[in-house]
């Protein structure tokens, strides 16, 4: 959770998904217009965590970091509140 919560902006343009999915860029061409900033953080995170001098994941088993990825990714991308319904 602590890792997510990091990386949760991470690389963020500055702009909310509705502008790149609206501007076309190549963001949202990428992440097919869904949750654009919130795949990119993620997506960044991982990226950064294969190169070895930041790979603080390296001692976990393929079970293990395959389980931490999963929550990581769903406490990143469930941070895009317009994938929540409003409650009444």
């Amino acid at each position: 959770l602590f890792l997510a919560a990091l990386a949760h902006d991470m690389d963020h343009t500055g702009q909310n998904n509705s502008f790149h999915v609206q501007s076309f860029s190549s963001l949202s061409i990428q992440y097919n217009d869904k949750s654009v900033l919130e795949q990119h953080s993620a997506a960044s995170l991982f990226s950064t965590l294969t190169d070895p001098r930041h790979c603080i994941l390296d001692t976990l088993n393929l079970q293990d970091y395959g389980t931490v990825r999963k929550i990581v990714l769903s406490c990143i991308l469930d941070t895009d509140l317009s994938a929540h319904q409003l409650i009444n």
